[in-house]
C-alpha cells in the first residue's frame, strides 16, 4: 500500500513549506511595506509594531541565541532547521522508507532548538560560576575608593571568558553614559541566570534607596554560595530518582534492540506492517512522554543559573 507513503510525504512537505514561508515571511512583509507603503495604514502599523515588541517566533528565537551566546539570526536558525529535517527526511528514506525518513526528519527539526537550549543552560551554569570573583574583585575596587565604573573595568581585567565579555560590556556602555543599574539588568536578559538578575535587582534598588555598594555585593557573594550549596545538597539527595527515571525511560529500548539481535524475525511483523509501524510509533511516544514526565516533576530542582 502506497497511500499512507504519499499522505506522509504530502504531510511532511506542508509542513516545511510552513517553515520555509515562515522563513521569508519578515523578508517579504518588510520590501511590501518598502514598495508600498500606503498600503499600511498608521494604526496598522502601530499594532505590528505592538506585537513585535510583545514578541513573537522571530524574537524568541533571537533571544535564546542571545542568552546561549550564538551569533545567529531567527531566520538563520529556521534555515538550519528546514536544513537538518531535509537532510534527516533523505537519509531515512533511503535506510527505511518514508517513515523512517519522518521520524527522522522530525528528529531533525527539533535537534537544532534542543541544542540551543543544551547551549544556553551551560552557559548560564558558567556564568552563575564566575559572577562570584567578579563581586569580589568589584567589592574590593569599591572600598579601595574605585568608582562603580573602575570597579567593573577591574573585574572585566580579571574574569575569565564568558563573563569577561559581558562586565566590558557593561563597563563600555557605563562609559557612554549609561546608567549603571539599567545596564547591568540589559546584559542580564541576555543570561538565564538566578544569579545575574539578584545582582541586576540589588544594584538598581541600592542605586534609589542608596546604601554601600561594596557589603551588598559581599552579601551577594554569600547568597550565591549558599544557594549553589543548596542547590548541590538537593541535587545529591535526588541523584538517584534521576538516574533511575533514565533506567527505567532506557529499558524498554534495550529490551527491543537485545530482541531484535537475538532473534531479528520476531519483530518483523511491528517493523514491515502498518499497524506495527503504528504501535511502535505509540510506544516510543509514550516512552519519550513518560520521560518528560518524570524530567518535569524533578524540575522543581534548582539547576545552575
Amino acid at each position: 500500500m502506497l497511500w499512507y507513503d504519499l499522505v506522509f510525504a504530502l504531510s511532511f512537505g506542508a509542513a516545511l513549506l510552513a517553515l520555509v514561508g515562515l522563513y521569508l515571511r519578515r523578508g517579504s512583509s518588510e520590501w511590501e511595506r518598502l514598495i508600498n507603503p500606503a498600503a499600511h495604514s498608521p494604526g496598522e502599523e502601530a499594532v505590528v509594531e505592538k506585537r513585535r515588541a510583545a514578541g513573537g517566533l522571530f524574537r524568541r528565537l533571537e533571544q535564546e541565541a542571545r542568552k546561549a551566546g550564538v551569533s545567529l539570526t531567527a531566520r538563520d536558525f529556521l534555515a538550519v532547521a528546514v536544513v537538518a529535517g531535509c537532510a534527516g527526511f533523505a537519509a531515512g528514506a533511503v535506510l527505511g522508507g518514508v517513515q523512517m525518513g519522518l521520524m527522522l526528519s522530525a528528529g531533525a527539526l527539533v535537534a537544532p532548538y534542543v541544542l540551543l537550549a543544551r547551549a544556553k543552560r551551560q552557559r548560564a551554569a558558567v556564568l552563575s560560576a564566575q559572577l562570584e570573583p567578579v563581586l569580589q574583585s568589584m567589592a574590593a575596587s569599591l572600598r579601595a575608593g574605585a568608582s562603580l565604573a573602575q570597579a567593573l573595568e577591574r573585574a572585566a581585567g580579571s574574569a575569565p571568558a564568558p563573563a569577561r565579555d559581558l562586565v566590558r560590556q557593561i563597563e563600555r556602555a557605563v562609559r557612554l553614559g549609561a546608567v549603571p543599574s539599567e545596564a547591568i539588568e540589559e546584559a542580564a536578559r541576555t543570561v538565564e541566570s538566578r544569579e545575574w538578575q539578584i545582582w541586576a535587582v540589588s544594584t538598581a534598588v541600592l542605586s534609589r534607596a542608596g546604601g554601600n555598594l561594596a557589603d551588598v555585593y559581599d552579601r551577594l557573594v554569600e547568597t550565591i554560595r549558599d544557594r549553589k550549596a543548596f542547590r548541590d545538597q538537593l541535587r545529591a539527595l535526588t541523584a538517584q530518582t534521576r538516574m533511575s527515571a533514565t533506567v527505567v525511560s532506557f529499558v524498554p529500548v534495550g529490551t527491543v534492540a537485545l530482541a531484535r539481535l537475538m532473534n531479528p524475525g520476531y519483530f518483523e511483523p511491528m517493523l514491515s506492517t502498518w499497524t506495527g509501524r503504528v504501535v511502535f510509533g505509540m510506544c516510543l511516544g509514550s516512552i519519550v512522554l513518560g520521560w518528560l514526565v518524570i524530567q518535569r516533576m524533578l524540575g522543581t530542582v534548582p539547576e545552575e543559573g
